[in-house]
């Protein structure tokens, strides 16, 4: 979570990001204007897809490259290795650097469980990967893409 904001400060990013918040930042921001996001009628996103959704989990990355892999018709066996938390990245890295990999693609989330995880997190657990799951499944688009590109 730190190292998304110590990112924005890269020249290589700043002109591509506004503003980068935790979780318990925009919490503290909605305490001080005294909104109660509980009590505010709940909106279904309509512009995601169930991919879009699952980013925040660990493995969420990559279903949905699996899912571009099929949607474009790449003929590609993707064995991704997820790494839930630090230890298994470093693990993972080490074996590709050894050549004793057992995939071909390393989807590294430094906090166990992905983003929602995160030491930026108001909550933890596995009901979170739950939740986000539930989220994703209400998505309105399925695919990741349409006629025109990405959703």
């Amino acid at each position: 979570m730190y190292r998304k904001k110590a990112e924005f400060r890269k020249d290589s990013v700043k002109p591509y990001v506004d503003s980068v918040i935790t979780f318990e930042e925009l919490q503290a921001l909605f305490d001080s204007r005294d909104i109660d996001i509980t009590s505010l009628d709940e909106d279904l996103l309509d512009n995601a897809s169930y991919y879009g959704r699952i980013f925040a989990r660990s493995g969420g990355l990559s279903d949905a490259v699996r899912e571009a892999l099929m949607e474009q018709k790449i003929d590609f066996e993707l064995k991704p290795v997820t790494c839930d938390g630090i230890e298994a990245c470093r693990v993972a890295l080490l074996k590709a650097s050894k050549n004793v990999l057992d995939g071909n693609f390393i989807k590294g989330m430094e906090c166990t469980g992905g983003c929602i995880g995160g030491a930026g997190c108001l909550t933890h657990g596995e009901k979170n990967k739950t939740e986000v799951d539930k989220y994703g499944m209400e998505a309105y688009y399925t695919k990741l893409t349409n006629e025109s590109g990405y959703y």
